[in-house]
């Protein structure tokens, strides 16, 4: 009798794909010895195996990622792959008898959890990464890498917190919108920082798109911080004068630059100013066809737009009393 046969074999008869008596015979001969091999070759996923030896041993901690680890060391059968996912041999996990080899795995990954830290987990405890991906390109700066399941080892994580080199070249390369960009610099960014752009000071250096109702999108300008923090330093501009410009009044910038802010800049620095003067709610509306922009509150808050109001809101300022009587 010829060797056993490790799978089926193809149809020897031309005759619309039929086997031949002589093959059905050898595969019925050979069926003792060959159904423990197919049964050996039946294939799990990490999850099964590992409920299997849950079952079998009693451990209960096993999971799905000691099954990799298992098989590295020789102690489980890697069979290939099924949809991208390593795949198991299911007899070697029911007739399993190593409880100690198993236990040690465990223990070994149990040890890695409780002193090792998730991606999200690393960038929590660096408080100068907002992002994961800011924790991760820190990370790549400093060729420290994560080890097993993606993992960082609670000491790296903590050298990489403490590291303010480090910290000032993330926070530097952060893009922000043009309201934190104000903020950084604490002044106005309704008032301030359209002159500051005005004059050349600071480019976008990226955008990203915000819905606006539920029908359209906004490109929202994004602005590098250690550009605007550079800013800081700036000759010839005096911050704390900048600082000091009461509501409604022309920014002290304005001096810088020759060009004008645009309309809807200048509609949004009196809307600012009406807010900050009635503490109401104020809108800014734009009419496509015509080009122009209006403000508007809720009538429920009480407040009646009229010219004296706005012009008051401009507060002696010539561009925004231009804008008020436009509104009114």
């Amino acid at each position: 009798m010829t060797a056993p046969t490790q799978t089926a074999p193809a149809p020897d008869r031309a005759d619309r794909g039929r086997w031949s008596t002589a093959v059905v015979h050898q595969l019925r001969t050979e069926l003792p010895e060959l159904l423990p091999r197919l049964d050996a070759l039946r294939p799990l996923g990490a999850r099964r195996i590992a409920e299997t030896l849950r079952k079998v041993t009693g451990v209960e901690a096993v999971s799905a990622d000691a099954v990799p680890v298992l098989a590295d060391r020789g102690l489980l059968r890697r069979l290939g792959e099924f949809e991208g996912h390593p795949i198991y041999g299911a007899l070697d996990a029911e007739q399993w008898t190593d409880t100690a080899a198993l236990a040690d795995v465990v223990g070994e990954r149990t040890a890695w959890i409780e002193a090792s830290l998730s991606t999200a987990g690393a960038a929590k405890a660096c408080p100068w990464a907002e992002t994961e991906n800011e924790f991760l390109w820190a990370a790549e700066q400093r060729g420290t890498l994560p080890g097993r399941f993606g993992r960082w080892a609670r000491g790296d994580v903590e050298a990489l917190a403490a590291d303010a080199d480090l910290a000032e070249q993330v926070e530097g390369r952060r893009l922000i919108p043009g309201e934190r960009a104000a903020d950084l610099l604490d002044i106005s960014y309704t008032r301030d920082f359209p002159y500051l752009l005005a004059a050349g000071w600071l480019e976008p250096a990226g955008s990203w798109s915000k819905w606006s109702g539920t029908v359209r999108t906004v490109e929202v300008k994004l602005y590098r911080t250690s550009d605007v923090l550079a800013l800081r330093e700036r000759d010839g501009v005096d911050w704390e004068t900048v600082r000091a410009v009461p509501p409604g009044k022309t920014s002290a910038l304005r001096a810088h630059t020759a060009r004008k802010p645009s309309r809807a800049a200048l509609t949004r620095r009196l809307a600012t100013a009406l807010t900050e003067q009635h503490q109401v709610p104020v809108h800014l509306l734009h009419d496509k066809v015509q080009d122009a922009w209006s403000i508007a509150c809720s009538p429920q808050d009480g407040l009646l737009l009229t010219r004296q109001l706005l012009l008051a809101a401009a507060d002696g300022s010539a561009e925004l009393e231009a804008i008020a009587r436009g509104c009114a």
